[in-house]
């Protein structure tokens, strides 16, 4: 079998490849990718795998049209929170002043025209150049958010086999490019219920095939946990920072601080180590932490683009094990620390801004409260006093309820298990 994965993020998903790799054994892998991706995919190849880039852009005034259309007129997900927080965070991570202000633009005209143009339409609409070669390609698989609207475009009019991995939890909460004419796979029953409610996709289309990033947590609760030096010899409390826009990490970093203070108060002795967000340009702004007694920045994993080495991963899990438990503003790291045997509580003390761009907003995103805060009020704090609480309670297993919920709801495969179930 011939099989083309069309990616973004390559650089980013660890997984991905980790999946590539598997099926490159037995099948003939292809990896499709933008041109402004060359470097970051190239950086990355595995061996017997070949890598085309995706020439499929066509510049006529049709096809302009179509995308500007698309792009003020667009439907979003019915969660449109967590749409306008994700494109807030595209806009503050960008370098260009111009095109800044030209996006926060774009982002004020879509909150007042009418939501009137679905992403078939603009598939249909478009005219692919189609200089692209995918004679030899047996079933097509592409990730959320899609990477290439042209080559979609065409896929779909010569009718070619696809399959479109719904590839976080998040995703449907918050992308726009789904399409009704192709099959979905998804992490979950609960995914998939989210796949159909908020994007409109017919349940039919969709098969629950787990999560690759899950094949990680496989693999590190199959293996002897001394084969895991300890990272810490201490104990300590571990934060995931959960926030990439700039304007938001330093009401983060407050709750941190409150957080790290009672912290200090209750014990001195027990740590606070803190993980930065992987995807911030700035991690110079939990700079100012270093200055707290009890405080660790935990910021030796990044490397010089977005990946992260699989050792780094397996340390991660490390440090969550080994940790008196496990705290964030709403990341998927907290969804994936319930796997390990430690409490894990998402961080929401009302805040007083609920508009907008706001503590509030983010922590209330619609996967965070589905899988998280409404799922179990003992693990999410409402205040400090429920976390000096957890502190000083001496029955920690009262607070893991939430760890069996994730557990129900996301049962975890090894990644041979994830890539046979992708084209099978």
């Amino acid at each position: 079998m011939t099989i083309g994965f069309v990616v973004s993020f390559y650089d980013f998903r660890n997984d991905v490849r980790k999946v590539i790799e598997i099926l490159s054994s037995d099948n003939k892998v292809i990896v499709f990718y933008k041109p402004a991706d060359k470097e970051k995919v190239l950086n990355h190849k595995i061996p017997n795998v070949e890598y085309r880039p995706i020439l499929e852009k066509n510049r006529k005034i049709r096809n302009i049209v179509a995308e500007q259309l698309f792009l003020y007129f667009k439907k979003l997900p019915k969660s449109r929170n967590n749409y306008f927080l994700m494109e807030l965070l595209k806009i503050s991570n960008l370098k260009n002043q111009h095109t800044k202000r030209q996006g926060k633009f774009i982002l004020k005209m879509q909150q007042i025209l009418p939501r009137i143009i679905g992403y078939d339409s603009l598939l249909n609409w478009l005219r692919p150049s189609c200089n692209t070669d995918i004679r030899d390609i047996d079933r097509f698989i592409l990730f959320t958010e899609i990477a290439d609207d042209f080559f979609l475009s065409r896929l779909l009019k010569e009718k070619k086999d696809i399959i479109i991995y719904v590839y976080s939890w998040d995703h449907p909460c918050k992308h726009t490019r789904f399409s009704r004419q192709v099959k979905y796979m998804c992490w979950s029953n609960g995914i998939k219920e989210d796949i159909v409610r908020l994007q409109g996709i017919d349940a039919d289309l969709i098969r629950i095939n787990g999560a690759s990033q899950f094949g990680y947590i496989n693999e590190f609760l199959k293996r002897n946990p001394e084969s895991f030096q300890r990272t810490y010899p201490f104990e300590y409390i571990y934060f995931g920072c959960a926030i990439g826009i700039k304007e938001l990490v330093p009401h983060e970093i407050k709750v941190i601080r409150q957080l790290a203070e009672a912290t200090f108060e209750k014990n001195p002795e027990l740590k606070f180590v803190i993980r930065p967000y992987p995807v911030l340009d700035q991690w110079s702004l939990y700079e100012e932490l270093r200055e707290m007694p009890n405080v660790i920045l935990d910021d030796s994993f990044r490397n010089k683009d977005l990946s992260i080495n699989d050792a780094d991963i397996y340390s991660k899990f490390e440090k969550i094990q080994n940790a008196k438990a496990f705290i964030h503003l709403g990341t998927t790291l907290g969804l994936e620390a319930c796997f390990n045997s430690k409490p894990s509580f998402i961080v929401d003390f009302g805040f007083e801004n609920k508009k907008g761009l706001s503590l509030y907003a983010f922590i209330h995103q619609y996967q965070n409260e589905k899988y998280l805060v409404d799922a179990s009020k003992k693990n999410t704090l409402k205040s400090l006093e429920e976390y000096e609480n957890f502190l000083g309670a001496s029955n920690e297993a009262q607070y893991l309820e939430i760890n069996d919920i994730v557990k129900k709801e996301f049962p975890i495969k090894s990644f041979l298990e994830f890539s046979k179930s992708l084209i099978s």
